[in-house]
């Protein structure tokens, strides 16, 4: 059973057939330097999007497009998850236009890069912390051709994805609070700083109120934040103020119906603000540790069934893929019978200072087949930079 439809970017391009204009829903436009009608396709790709909505979404599917980043706003009431391939460092104008684009609804990244060589563990915690700010599931890019550069296959290879888990243990439940609570273009709230940029998200069903701030700088830098708590609803006198990522309180100063404080962010840094009564931070932490406690179970379900290879780096079977055997020599993939081939593959990824030349020594052993020779190990270079 599937659960939706995904695009991987939407068709552009210029269809003058004339023969098609009577079903389109968007009007022909004027080709002047051919002097002639057009329909730009990008349109009808809405349409086929809008009538892809219309029928999944009684079923209970949903629609999620690649290229949302680049992609114009018309499209976005037909799609329900948006997503992007990404470089380490998007714009602020980016952000803030797929922020205003999908309103409510999620936002995913597909990060490609040399996860080998230039994207380590300090770039992928400032891809995350920027990443938080706007509210944005920070994710990463596994997939050819696009994924078959040098390092960058991100789920193929556990040394980075172990190297990383503590920054998705931290990170990725805390973007999760901030869809939850849902990001608001008005944030009744303002930075003295033009270096510290401030997003607002809820108020939440708990009556909690989230800010994030966003410092671009390579220094730290010195805001005054003042909060409109009475354009929020919140009560000035019964709120605290503290941000999540270090666990410290921020002193803020009531004054009539608003709140203010300096607050100092660090460079190239974000800070998650919660201003909420003692009963409701109370009461976010206590469900926030449950679920901590539910993911916990449900990944180890998820490794039991699908059995967890114990190799870093492993061959990935294509067909007819039954599962794995632990031996004594190592582990082995276990293919079900038949006439048809069966592949397995797996990418080797070699870096040099200088060009040089390579031997690459592969062998492949097989059992239980139906003629001899049937085992073939075929090697060919996938990407060379």
């Amino acid at each position: 059973m599937l659960d939706g439809f995904y695009y991987d970017g939407l068709t552009t391009g210029l269809n003058y057939r004339t023969d098609h204009f009577k079903h389109s829903a968007a009007p022909p436009m004027w080709d002047p330097v051919n002097a002639k009608p057009v329909l730009n396709n990008f349109f009808n790709s809405c349409e086929f999007a809008r009538a892809a909505s219309e029928l999944l979404h009684p079923r209970g599917q949903i629609t999620m497009m690649n290229g949302a980043l680049g992609a114009t706003f018309y499209v976005a009431p037909w799609l329900d998850v948006f997503g992007a391939e990404t470089g380490l460092r998007i714009s602020r104008e980016s952000f803030n236009f797929i922020r205003t684009i999908v309103y409510h609804k999620p936002m995913l990244t597909l990060l490609k890069g040399n996860y080998e060589q230039k994207i380590g563990y300090d770039q992928m915690e400032l891809f995350m912390k920027r990443a938080l700010a706007y509210g944005i599931f920070p994710g990463f890019f596994d997939w050819p051709p696009s994924g078959l550069g040098p390092g960058g296959r991100y789920w193929s290879h556990s040394e980075y994805y172990e190297r990383d888990r503590d920054l998705f243990r931290k990170y990725e439940p805390l973007v999760k609070t901030l869809n939850a609570a849902g990001w608001e273009p008005t944030t009744y709230a303002r930075s003295s700083s033009e270096k510290v940029f401030v997003e607002r998200y809820g108020p939440s069903g708990d009556g909690i109120v989230w800010l994030t701030l966003l410092n671009e700088e390579p220094d730290p830098h010195r805001t005054m934040l003042t909060v409109e708590t009475g354009e929020l609803g919140i009560a000035a006198a019964q709120v605290r103020c503290v941000d999540v990522l270090s666990g410290s309180s921020t002193n803020l100063a009531r004054k009539g119906k608003t709140l203010s404080g300096e607050i100092e962010v660090p460079a190239d840094g974000v800070m998650m603000l919660q201003i909420a009564t003692p009963e409701q931070a109370a009461g976010w932490r206590l469900k926030w540790a449950r679920e901590a406690v539910d993911r916990g179970i449900t990944m180890r379900a998820v490794d039991a069934e699908y059995e967890k290879p114990a190799l870093p780096v492993h061959w990935l079977a294509t067909n007819a893929y039954t599962g794995r055997e632990v031996t004594d020599d190592g582990a082995a993939l276990v293919f079900e019978g038949g006439e048809a081939d069966v592949v397995a593959a797996q990418y080797a990824m070699l870096f040099q200072p200088e060009a040089a030349p390579v031997t690459l020594r592969v062998r492949a052993a097989a059992e239980g087949l139906s003629r001899e020779g049937a085992a073939r190990m075929i090697t060919q270079p996938a990407w060379v930079t």
